[in-house]
């Protein structure tokens, strides 16, 4: 990991403001302008942390993901967990070059409960996913948990449950050993705390779930988490090169729907600053410079977590089908538009948005050239499509059946591209085909300028 110079910025109440100097009250003013998670205000009867864990009893499972995914979004957390900090430090990119960056997170992993009595609470990576497309945010990159673990002024030692090989391995994933775990770190707290505001930055006590550009080794799909520092300032949950933990490397183990006392969920706010200028965390992780700055597997593409409890992978889209209350607790949830929730709408208008415009312009390369195609619309033809689509297929078979025999052949190969059921995949790979064979310089439609529109004419005709 780069040597880099780490700080941390808590949110500032206005109240806390100072006016005497002006460049002094600037800074605090910028800061008191932090991120904010905006949630619903906890419910009077919600419960405490300790007394929904208990009332977990011997639940485990999706039952208990969804409990505790219901819980979260209904907003009982403790007020100081919604006001994000800012992590600003050097990192560098691909090139080497240093850039300030800042971004935001949760003063600490997620919990459920009041300001006195709260517990972190572990989640498995799908409900981790859930939540923090709830709140319109990302889940870290293990380079970013390393970021924290630098800038945090509360450093914890990870405290180890013990259970594994003893006759109480069984609770290790149990409810009951989620609220010890959360004692434990409380009690190591609330002694440095007499020194450290409360709800400071914390990092190194759980094992935090990140996202990374590849979840499967060896064919199996694995859940990806880092931290639990040691004594040293060490991440024992780390992932290794040439038998070394490498600090912001993720490590992969267990399967997806695994989760424990150990883990620890924080959120990412979606907007960073890379050397001063505002930008989406997403953009800059699928940036092929400057991802290093936050992730040292390079470009992440994908930046969510992309593979179900069974093991599959599964995209935004089939996510965005899971129901916002599985458990049918909200009658106003259940009213709302789709029976989803609001939520559910914002987020399938976002899939169906990034699947739309995939189509709008498809890079192809021709010749010395990168032209952007956007392709028409192709109808589906069926035995009772309309007279407009028949006409249309007979008109396009007769142009494929004349047209010169490489470009009929290829057409052909392509067949299924051209009448409906169309990737910008397939179409890329057709135009591009084409293009490196010579065939669309020949051909009337395109010539020798391949514009954006002679090539959307050429699929139009073809």
């Amino acid at each position: 990991m780069e040597s880099s110079s780490t700080t941390i910025v808590p949110a500032t109440p206005a109240s806390a403001l100072v006016f005497g100097d002006s460049a002094a009250w600037q800074s605090e003013a910028q800061d008191a302008a932090l991120p904010v998670l905006r949630v619903p205000s906890r419910a009077a009867n919600a419960p405490n942390g300790p007394d929904f864990i208990r009332s977990l009893g011997d639940i485990k499972g999706e039952e208990r993901e969804n409990r505790i995914f219901e819980q979260l979004r209904a907003g009982n957390m403790p007020g100081s967990l919604l006001k994000l900090y800012a992590v600003r430090t050097t990192a560098k990119d691909r090139g080497g070059n240093s850039k300030e960056i800042e971004y935001y997170v949760t003063p600490d992993v997620l919990m459920i409960g009041t300001e006195r009595e709260s517990v972190r609470i572990p989640v498995d990576p799908v409900t981790a996913q859930r939540v923090a497309d709830h709140f319109r945010c990302l889940l870290p990159t293990a380079r970013m948990v390393e970021q924290v673990y630098q800038a945090a002024p509360l450093k914890q030692v990870f405290i180890y449950g013990g259970y594994a090989k003893t006759p109480r391995a069984h609770l290790q994933d149990a409810s009951s050993s989620y609220l010890e775990h959360n004692f434990k770190i409380d009690g190591k707290l609330h002694y440095r705390q007499v020194f450290i505001a409360a709800r400071d930055l914390t990092a190194g006590h759980k094992k935090e779930l990140v996202i990374s550009n590849n979840y499967f080794y060896e064919g199996k799909a694995k859940l990806a988490f880092y931290g639990a520092h040691d004594s040293k300032g060490k991440p024992t949950q780390a992932g290794k090169r040439e038998d070394k933990r490498v600090p912001g490397l993720p490590s992969f183990a267990h399967e997806p729907s695994f989760v424990d006392y150990s883990h620890g969920v924080r959120l990412v706010w979606p907007k960073m600053k890379v050397a001063g200028v505002e930008r989406d965390v997403a953009e800059v992780l699928r940036h092929k410079d400057d991802c290093f700055l936050i992730s040292m597997e390079g470009r992440i593409a994908v930046p969510r977590y992309t593979v179900d409890r069974a093991g599959r992978k599964v995209g935004a889209t089939s996510q965005a089908a899971t129901s916002e209350d599985p458990l049918g607790l909200s009658p106003a949830v259940a009213v709302s538009a789709l029976g989803y929730g609001d939520t559910w709408d914002r987020r399938l208008r976002m899939v169906v948005e990034g699947f739309l415009a995939g189509f709008r312009g498809i890079p192809i390369r021709v010749g010395s050239q990168m032209v952007a195609v956007h392709p028409p619309y192709f109808m589906n033809l069926y035995p009772g499509a309309g007279q407009a689509t028949q006409e249309r297929h007979q008109r396009a078979t007769a142009h494929r059946n004349a047209a010169p025999a490489a470009l009929n052949a290829l057409l052909n190969r392509f067949g299924h591209a051209l009448v409906g059921k169309a990737t910008p995949e397939k179409l890329r790979e057709l135009l591009q085909a084409a293009s490196d064979r010579g065939l669309l310089q020949a051909d009337a439609r395109v010539g020798q300028q391949p514009t954006p529109e002679r090539l959307r004419a050429f699929l139009r005709h073809y």
